[in-house]
C-alpha cells in the first residue's frame, strides 16, 4: 500500500507541478544510488527524446509516526517522509545535486494513517524541490 501510494503521490507531483515542461516517472529495477553515472546517461540516451535531466529520488522513509511523550498523555503524531534526492545532467555526466530531504507533518495529539500518503510525499517533494529564492 506505501509503495502504491508513493508511486502515485510522486506521479501526481510531477504531472500537476508546473516546474516541469516534461516528466517520465520510470521505476528503476534497483536504488538509484545503485546506478552510476554512465549507466544513468545510457538510460537517458535510449529514450525517444533525450532528457537534459535526469531526478533520481529515492523513498526512504514514508509512514504515519506516532510519539509518546512523558505520559500516555502526551502524544504527538503525523507523516514523516525521508527522500534522497540525486538531480544528474546525463549529456554532461554532472551530478547537478545530491542530497537528503526530510519532511514532517503533524503535531501534539495529531494521529494519521496512511490515508493520506499519497498528498504527503507531493507535500514533500514540493518543499525539497522548490527553488531556493522562493524559500523563506
Amino acid at each position: 500500500m506505501r509503495e502504491a501510494a508513493a508511486q502515485r503521490g510522486i506521479e501526481r507531483f510531477f504531472a500537476t507541478s508546473g516546474c516541469f515542461s516534461q516528466a517520465q516517472v520510470v521505476r528503476a529495477d534497483r536504488p538509484p544510488g545503485a546506478l552510476s553515472l554512465p549507466e544513468i546517461r545510457g538510460r537517458a540516451a535510449a529514450e525517444p527524446s533525450a532528457p537534459s535531466r535526469v531526478l533520481l529520488v529515492t523513498v526512504r522513509e514514508l509512514g504515519p509516526i506516532v510519539k509518546l511523550l512523558a505520559s500516555l498523555a502526551l502524544v504527538e503524531g503525523g507523516t514523516e517522509v525521508v527522500l534522497d534526492i540525486r538531480s544528474v545532467a546525463p549529456a554532461r555526466g554532472e551530478i547537478l545535486a545530491d542530497f537528503t530531504a526530510h519532511w514532517e507533518h503533524g503535531g501534539p495529539w495529531v494521529l494519521k494513517g496512511v490515508g493520506t500518503l499519497e498528498q504527503d510525499i507531493g507535500a514533500a517533494l514540493q518543499a525539497a524541490l522548490k527553488p531556493a529564492a522562493a524559500r523563506p
